[in-house]
């Protein structure tokens, strides 16, 4: 009998500015932690076979997901999961398939139950749970990961690269639902088939991203101005062209994004993989109260 100790810890969201698929390629991404949307995970003692509860707005859409990932970690680790005693509960106000990490928060709550069991130690805890994340996305750049384990804006490589975004100024921006999900590892392998047919236009477009991630940087560790907006702007507007060429901004994002244009948007994008979920805006004046738009800050 392996009893679970107590645990509870949450984990927030997250969004991409720039730098989607091209950073699995080498490039840099920017990504931020959402806050606002949450998911917390709670281990509580007793002497019965291991039980899940789920709660919160999302919190059903786990349930697979869970003794998925928690088969992988048994097998990993060499655990019997009919030895496992406790009650675990996630409640979950992230949504899934929408491109704000709900995968990578679950896979970085998880690995922290390891680390509170001492089944893995801290040095590990980053590489466990980006291992989880790939039962997702078949192949997880780690970026989601890493800024949720860091609490701050990061600019991030595969490599390594872990620097924290100096922003100078903060520009209104948002994130609201397209209104269809969109699967990480079928977006991940649509651009991947790109390079089979055109690799000179998938290079490019990996380069077109690279370029915006710092347009983007540039932008936001200068002191505001005019220029710097502009600058925002066109790093937005070119990593839309990216998903649109990479054929992730079709149906209902196509949609959201003109109607976001339609009420004043400055720049729209996805954020994430695209397909479908949350698309990022950038707004001028006040975010409109009527379009069920979050704020990133």
């Amino acid at each position: 009998m392996i009893s679970l100790k107590k645990f509870s810890q949450s984990c927030g969201g997250k969004w991409i500015l720039a730098g989607e698929h091209a950073v699995l390629r080498g490039s840099s991404a920017l990504v931020f932690p959402l806050n606002s949307l949450q998911m917390k995970l709670e281990v509580f003692e007793n002497e019965k076979s291991l039980s899940l509860q789920l709660d919160g707005k999302f919190g059903r859409e786990l349930e697979l997901l869970f003794w998925g990932v928690l088969d992988k970690i048994c097998d990993q680790l060499k655990i019997n999961r009919n030895e496992l005693v406790g009650t675990v509960l996630i409640t979950n106000d992230i949504p899934l398939g929408a491109g704000l990490g709900a995968s990578a928060s679950f896979c970085v709550l998880m690995a922290k139950v390891c680390e509170n069991q001492n089944w893995i130690s801290a040095e590990q805890l980053s590489d466990f749970a980006r291992n989880l994340e790939n039962l997702f996305h078949g192949e997880s750049s780690g970026v989601d990961i890493s800024v949720m384990l860091a609490g701050r804006p990061l600019i991030f490589t595969r490599s390594g690269r872990r620097d924290f975004l100096q922003m100078k100024w903060q520009p209104k921006l948002a994130i609201s639902y397209s209104g269809q999900k969109g699967l990480t590892a079928d977006c991940i392998k649509q651009v991947k088939k790109i390079f089979d047919v055109d690799a000179h236009l998938a290079n490019n477009l990996d380069q077109k991203m690279q370029n915006a991630a710092n347009l983007a940087e540039e932008s936001l560790s200068e002191t505001f101005s005019e220029a710097s907006l502009q600058k925002l702007i066109q790093s937005i507007n070119s990593a839309c062209i990216c998903f649109d060429q990479w054929g992730l901004s079709q149906g209902a994002v196509a949609e959201h994004i003109q109607l976001l244009k339609n009420h004043g948007a400055l720049a729209v994008k996805p954020t994430g993989s695209g397909g479908g979920g949350f698309i990022l805006s950038l707004w001028n004046e006040k975010i409109p109260k009527d379009l069920g738009l979050i704020s990133c800050f």
